[in-house]
């Protein structure tokens, strides 16, 4: 690695430590949620926990919300197609220790490539 990556790689560890310990927890975002359930927690606990039931979007992802008559009298068997899993929004609250490790690494890896030799 050139040393303006190592240091690059070193600032952003710190700013992670910094986030890290200045944010107590996160919460994802749908699609965010949708993803962490489908691949990360085991799938069949994850369809289990979910409820199903309408979004409100009626298909339309930009219109999410949208209660239009004429949608959703021109587009209510679209609507019924398939039901639409909603899970609650995800948070994740990481261990407090966690944002020092980061910070320390980050500090060593922009120490080292402050050391490197231009090049």
């Amino acid at each position: 690695m050139s040393r303006t990556s190592v240091m690059t790689l070193g600032i952003l560890l710190i700013f992670l430590g910094i986030k890290l310990n200045l944010v107590e927890s996160y919460q994802l975002s749908p699609s965010a949620t949708r993803f962490w359930m489908e691949r990360i927690e085991d799938p069949a606990v994850a369809y289990q926990s979910a409820t199903y039931g309408q979004s409100g979007n009626y298909g339309f992802g930009a219109n999410q919300g949208y209660n239009s008559p004429y949608q959703v009298a021109s587009y209510s068997n679209y609507n019924q197609a398939a039901p639409q899993l909603n899970w609650a929004p995800k948070t994740i609250a990481p261990p407090n220790w966690l944002c020092w490790p980061v910070f320390f690494l980050g500090a060593v890896l922009l120490l080292h490539g402050v050391s490197l030799k231009h090049g």
